[in-house]
């Protein structure tokens, strides 16, 4: 089975100032140390993608979501992207579990980074295409 399809990761998106929350991987990261990257992890034995997801989002960020807020896309061998709108007002909600930091950035200026991980490329890429449903 491919790993990927393990794989969940999560875009916060501010609507209104059109910025994604990204996330950076401290410097003893086992991948991807000090990169930029999508918040995200692996689907333990059991569970299904979603429940996943919500695991790791509360595991790496201290909040739950409403599900009916919440919008899966679809990745052909890349896991599974769950898209939640978010308010950047409402950072100080967020608590971060594991990592250096985060920070909400255009979109364009993330493809820009030159220490961004080639997956958060990918999703971002997938993101942007997927956005004007929203």
């Amino acid at each position: 089975m491919n790993e990927e399809k393990n794989t969940i990761g999560w875009l916060l998106y501010d609507m209104i100032s059109k910025r994604i929350l990204l996330h950076r991987r401290d410097h003893e990261a086992k991948e991807s140390p000090d990169c930029w990257d999508c918040f995200g992890g692996k689907v333990e034995n059991g569970e299904t993608a979603y429940e996943g997801f919500l695991r790791e989002l509360c595991e790496e960020l201290g909040i739950t979501v409403d599900k009916n807020k919440v919008t899966e896309l679809a990745l052909a061998n890349a896991g599974t992207l769950y898209f939640i709108p978010f308010s950047m007002k409402d950072t100080c909600k967020l608590r971060l579990g594991e990592g250096a930091g985060f920070a909400w950035l255009s979109i364009d200026y993330a493809l820009r980074l030159d220490d961004i991980t080639d997956y958060a490329k990918k999703i971002i890429v997938i993101f942007q295409a997927s956005k004007s449903k929203f």
